[in-house]
């Protein structure tokens, strides 16, 4: 049958853009004069266009056995294969956007053909010098028109060599950028999961920072609060100095008036034992001065207790004042211990 006289499967895998598969024939001719064959058939030439951003893919070929039955050998004419040569050189094959697909004629010349009758056809041929014209056929040089059929086979052979040599390596390259990709796959994996966990880090210290910055905020208010009181209390401790340095004022100018006071009951004192002395009759007229004394001195002994109970007062007060005083100023310092200690977590992160 034909598909075991399919030698090498071609497959043309594309870009992502669009993805090709082509299945091309080759075709085994016999080599009955080189000594040290392995077959009865050798490979002559093939031929396969591929595109540019294409990678090619060779499969082993089936070996041909040299006892193959005359059914399998029936298979084309010695000018299709030139015509093979040159559809596949010129690309005129149809095929479409996925797989590539022979037309019809390719196919009843394929039934057709007689790979027996096409290889005595071509060493016909050969022998005689008639091979068809082919202007699109670069196998051959130019200088290789006079060569003869044994010779034209063997340089075919070792251009075949040479080729099979070629793709061998290109296989290899094929196999190492595999290797390759297979590896920058795996660092590309790697660099990808790297850069999640550094994304939820990084999500994670922004959470962090979002709440070292609102306790930063919150802090900062109270500071601002705390130092809003502090001047109002300040402005309170001034007018209550104010207000005591007056009430010492008049303090002070009631205590001379006081010890006046006490030097004038003094000194009414002895004139009231000298008016005793002196005379009787005076008596009831020092009472009443002594009375009037009396009462003064009361009033102003009152007036005293008054003034000495609003200077303990003020005293009070100023003694509260200096706590709130003192207060306010451990506030501040405990605020600015906060912020500091936010400064050194955010520098820590």
């Amino acid at each position: 049958m034909i598909a075991n006289n399919l030698d090498i499967l071609i497959a043309l895998q594309n870009t992502k853009e669009k993805k090709r598969t082509f299945f091309y024939p080759f075709f085994f001719f016999p080599s009955k004069n080189r000594p040290g064959s392995d077959s009865d058939y050798d490979l002559l030439a093939f031929h396969a266009k591929t595109a540019k951003t294409s990678r090619v893919t060779i499969f082993t070929p089936y070996k041909l056995s040299s006892t193959s039955s005359s059914t399998d050998s029936d298979l084309l004419s010695s000018n299709f294969l030139y015509s093979i040569r040159s559809r596949l050189k010129s690309g005129k094959l149809n095929a479409a956007d996925d797989v590539a697909v022979p037309d019809e004629a390719f196919l009843t010349e394929l039934r057709d053909f007689s790979l027996q009758h096409a290889i005595t056809n071509i060493e016909g041929q050969l022998e005689q010098g008639n091979i068809p014209d082919d202007q699109d056929d670069d196998v051959l040089p130019q200088g290789a028109t006079d060569m003869g059929a044994e010779a034209t086979i063997r340089f075919l052979k070792a251009k075949l060599r040479v080729m099979q040599e070629e793709l061998d390596r290109i296989a290899q390259e094929c196999a190492k950028k595999d290797e390759e990709n297979s590896t920058l796959t795996a660092k590309l994996k790697e660099m990808e999961d790297e850069r999640g966990r550094l994304y939820r880090t990084n999500a994670t210290q922004q959470s962090q920072i979002e709440k070292f910055k609102k306790i930063s905020e919150d802090a900062q208010g109270k500071s601002d609060s705390l130092e809003n009181q502090l001047s109002g209390l300040r402005k309170e401790l001034d007018q209550i100095n104010r207000s005591q340095k007056q009430q010492l004022t008049s303090q002070n100018a009631t205590e001379v008036r006081l010890n006046r006071a006490l030097e004038e009951i003094e000194r009414y004192k002895d004139q009231v034992q000298k008016a005793k002395l002196t005379s009787k009759e005076t008596t009831d007229q020092e009472k009443k001065r002594v009375e009037q004394l009396l009462t003064e001195n009361k009033r102003l002994e009152k007036q005293k207790n008054e003034l000495m109970a609003g200077f303990k007062k003020q005293l009070k007060l100023i003694d509260i004042l200096k706590r709130q005083k003192m207060h306010v100023e451990a506030a501040k310092m405990l605020s600015f211990s906060e912020e500091e200690f936010v400064k050194a977590l955010e520098w820590g992160s």
